[in-house]
């Protein structure tokens, strides 16, 4: 069982528990990569996983500042989660899912 990682939006928050909407990295007609999420828009295309996590799972909170030239980390809670938020998950599988070990949220100053 190695570790599994997972970036994409929360589509639904529940304690102890949520669904990511999976996003797809693509790679780009000039060799970079593009993570493509479902937005507001239509999910049905993506992958919907389920995540669990508990009082041993660790938050951190990223924000991105200038276009990804530089970034912070800062602690975070569970109640830091929100929906639509866009996370990297990185856990074991679990029969449901993803157990998660970590829950980073990303946001874009």
């Amino acid at each position: 069982m190695g570790m599994n990682s997972l970036e994409g939006d929360i589509k639904e928050l529940k304690d102890g528990q949520l669904t990511v909407v999976e996003a797809i990295t693509e790679k780009s007609a000039n060799g970079g990569e593009i993570v493509v999420t479902s937005g507001s828009g239509d999910d049905s295309e993506f992958n919907k996983i389920a995540v669990t996590y508990d009082e041993n799972t660790l938050f951190a909170i990223e924000t991105i500042y200038d276009g990804g030239a530089r970034s912070e980390m800062s602690a975070a809670t569970a109640a830091d989660l929100a929906s639509s938020q866009f996370i990297q998950v990185w856990g074991s599988s679990s029969d449901s899912g993803l157990k998660a070990t970590q829950i980073c949220i990303v946001k874009v100053a």
